[in-house]
């Protein structure tokens, strides 16, 4: 599995598989994904007439029974006191805003776009952070995604999120506007946003494809071999056994040809 969460969640549905049978090799980072320059922020930002600093969603914004949990967010920013100093770039999802989410927005540049992984890097690396406040994930690839990029990240505790992103973002609970709102507050302050940026790229060094890769590799060869080898003695007679099938063979009468 991707996580180790996910793999505890296997287990609960299906008990049958026991949790030694299950390996986690995580989901790693597109070298794409790095601080972009000024030159590159800045022409994404123009492209795109964002003209603020902005807010970052990506992903969808609701999903199944709303599970990614985009309206938290959207309310806190209602509540913010300094909302109109930022614009609202969603990355992904839908690419009209939806009606439970514009109540929240009003007066507000929000942007819907759907981006290229190079533009997507440019779009983090200029965010004043990501916010992705999910109800549950099974890894979270934007959440480490941003942080490679420079970006602080605001999320839920939920899932394999603490899992993936560890110490370095700042957590607020799924359903707790007033926490959010202190969050998007204090994510402005330059030593908190510094802060956050250091710790998260080092957080993204822990995962990359490679990484990724070398693991199923190694598990691969594992079962493979596990299964030569128990291929290997069911097929081999015992001494017992063959001793037997030779003295049949040695008793045994000829059998006239019939012409």
């Amino acid at each position: 599995t991707i996580s180790e969460n996910t793999a505890r969640d296997l287990v609960k549905v299906f008990p049958q598989i026991s949790s030694t049978s299950i390996a986690v090799a995580h989901c790693g980072i597109d070298a794409n994904f790095s601080p972009a320059d000024r030159e590159e922020i800045s022409g994404f930002k123009s492209k795109y007439s964002i003209t603020k600093p902005y807010f970052l969603l990506v992903g969808e914004r609701v999903g199944w029974h709303g599970y990614k949990n985009g309206i938290l967010f959207f309310k806190a920013f209602s509540q913010l006191a300094n909302k109109f100093d930022f614009d609202i770039v969603c990355a992904g999802g839908k690419p009209v805003l939806e009606p439970e989410l514009k109540l929240y927005s009003s007066g507000i540049t929000v942007h819907t776009l759907q981006l290229s992984d190079s533009e997507l890097r440019a779009a983090y690396s200029g965010a004043s952070v990501l916010v992705y406040p999910s109800k549950y994930e099974g890894f979270g690839l934007p959440v480490i995604e941003a942080m490679a990029c420079g970006c602080p990240v605001i999320t839920s505790p939920n899932g394999s999120i603490p899992e993936v992103a560890g110490q370095a973002a700042v957590y607020v609970d799924g359903d707790d506007v007033i926490g959010l709102v202190n969050a998007l507050r204090e994510i402005q302050k330059p030593g908190v946003r510094n802060s956050l940026i250091t710790a998260g790229l080092e957080q993204a060094k822990k995962f990359s494809w490679s990484k990724m890769a070398a693991t199923v590799s190694s598990l691969l060869l594992q079962v493979a071999d596990r299964a030569h080898s128990e291929n290997a003695s069911v097929q081999q007679p015992t001494d017992a056994g063959l001793q037997g099938e030779l003295g049949n063979a040695e008793n045994s009468q000829p059998v006239p040809f019939a012409f």
